[in-house]
Parts: C-alpha cells; structure tokens; sequence
C-alpha cells in the first residue's frame, strides 16, 4: 500500500560507524520525507546495525500510521 524511493548509507570514522536511511515514502495517507542517521561506536559493534536504519524507521512510521 505504499512506496518507498530511498537511499542507504555507511561510513566508518574515528572509531564510529555512521549509517543512515534517508528518501520519501508515497502511500494513500500522502507523502513524506524522512532521513535516519544512527551512530555506533565500533567497540560495540552489533551485526543487526545495517538492519536497524530500516527497521526503526519503519516503527516510527508504524507508529505515526503511515504504515500498517
């Protein structure tokens, strides 16, 4: 029920990885731009953090009912 027109990114600077999500989602409740960055320091690295510039993303949306 909807589009998503995106782009993901990822540096790695200083000891912290960079990553981000950022685009416009079309759906019949409009359209909207969004940009998510998240830092992490790379001590602690987590394999998921590709993954969670999506997937919070997409929680936020859930909540803000621009997704089911």
């Amino acid at each position: 029920d909807y589009t998503i027109h995106a782009k993901t990114g990822w540096t790695r600077e200083n000891g912290i990885n960079t990553g981000w999500w950022t685009g416009y989602i079309e759906g019949k409740n409009g359209t909207y731009i969004f940009a998510t960055r998240l830092l992490q320091d790379r001590s602690l690295n987590r394999t998921d953090f590709g993954n969670c510039r999506k997937d919070i993303t997409k929680r936020v949306w859930k909540d803000l009912q621009i997704i089911n």
